[in-house]
């Protein structure tokens, strides 16, 4: 993804979930969108538009109403390049409500979707990239490139040896599963180096990081270390009897607070002219 053309925001016009909208404005006007969608989830209200501007100057706005599971369908049909929704509300109660909507977009979608939780006060700074080396992963790293153009990004993966608590369970000695560690761990730089030499010219400053540890908790630390103010992840597979009873790294990281979270699926139709990754 070269730019982030087209851009769709869901809103019930609480306090909330105006995160959401001065997020999508902001976008607009730092990326030059050439469109921004306001979607009512409250058709009684009457929605708050932002402007964006276009990349002829002119103000492209939209106005459509729905309830939130159609926001997947309506993205589909503009070809959202991005979906911008408030990720969780204020009251508890309300917030349970809010999270199933979230999951239940991101499972449905199959455009990149943004899940606002911080206050829009400028641009993205600190951008944390979650690199399983799949389709999946390489697509959010694209869109978060187009997306925070002037961020430092940090890609990280996080590994685990192959049978390594079958091997602490038959208590192995911890020296050979060290060895085994640092030999998966310098063989993930080298696969992390080349995901990354694949996406191709950036003017973004990149940091690399290899973790040993499970995916979700590592990279939700990490963020927190730096104060990262979005985390990207590809999302994979689309069973809801996978997502709602093993769960997933995805779903996980949905329900975290303190950054905003971009989830992606494989690349969609607009993208299939970019290059291979190697």
């Amino acid at each position: 993804m070269d730019r982030i053309k087209t851009i769709l925001v869901a809103t019930d016009h609480t306090a909330h979930s105006r995160r959401a909208e001065l997020r999508a404005a902001m976008l607009g006007v730092e990326l030059k969108v050439e469109t921004v969608e306001v979607m009512s989830t409250q058709p009684e209200a009457a929605p708050a538009l932002h402007q964006a501007t276009g990349t002829d100057g002119q103000a492209r706005m939209r106005r459509t109403y729905g309830a939130p599971t159609d926001i997947a369908g309506r993205a589909e049909k503009i070809r959202a390049d991005l979906t911008v929704v408030a990720a969780r509300r204020e009251n508890f109660f309300a917030g349970l409500v809010a999270r199933f909507r979230n999951d239940e977009l991101i499972r449905r979608s199959e455009r990149p979707v943004l899940l606002v939780n911080r206050e829009a006060v400028m641009p993205y700074k600190k951008v944390v990239v979650g690199v399983d080396f799949s389709a999946e992963s390489r697509q959010a790293a694209r869109v978060a490139l187009a997306l925070a153009p002037t961020a430092h990004f940090t890609f990280l993966h996080a590994f685990r040896v192959a049978n390594e608590e079958m091997m602490l369970a038959h208590e192995v000695p911890a020296s050979t599963i060290h060895e085994y560690r640092i030999h998966a761990r310098n063989a993930a730089r080298l696969r992390l180096n080349s995901f990354i030499d694949a996406l191709g010219p950036r003017r973004q400053l990149i940091s690399r990081s290899v973790e040993h540890g499970l995916a979700g908790p590592t990279i939700d630390t990490r963020a927190r270390e730096i104060d990262a103010d979005l985390i990207a992840l590809g999302k994979h597979g689309k069973s809801r009897f996978v997502e709602l009873f093993l769960g997933s790294v995805t779903q996980r990281l949905s329900e975290i607070d303190h950054c905003d979270l971009l989830v992606t699926t494989t690349p969609y139709e607009d993208d299939l002219d970019l290059p291979p990754a190697a």
